[in-house]
C-alpha cells in the first residue's frame, strides 16, 4: 500500500481545516494535542503534521527564528573569513 504524505494541519499558525477533516479530526482534538505539549497559542505553531499511523510532528516558531539567525551568523562568518 502506498504511504500517504503527512497532512499539514497547521502552517504558520493557521489551521488547515480541509486537512483536519481529511484526518478525521476536529479543532477540539487539535487543541488538546497542542496543550499536551504546552502550546496554548495556535500562532506559536510553525508547522503541525499528522500521518495515517497517528504520528504527530510539531515545530514551534521560536525555532524558525533561531534557524534564520544561525544562517545569518554562518553567512557573516563565511563572509568575514574571505578577508
Amino acid at each position: 500500500s502506498q504511504e500517504k504524505i503527512p497532512l499539514i494541519l497547521i502552517s504558520d499558525g493557521i489551521v488547515r481545516n480541509n486537512h483536519l477533516l481529511e484526518a478525521n479530526k476536529d479543532i477540539k482534538w487539535l487543541k488538546k494535542e497542542l496543550k499536551k505539549r504546552n502550546i496554548t497559542n495556535l500562532k506559536d505553531v510553525f508547522i503541525m503534521s499528522y500521518d495515517e499511523s497517528g504520528k504527530i510532528f510539531i515545530q514551534t516558531l521560536p525555532y524558525r527564528i533561531t534557524t534564520e539567525q544561525r544562517t545569518l551568523q554562518t553567512k557573516l562568518w563565511q563572509h568575514s573569513s574571505e578577508f
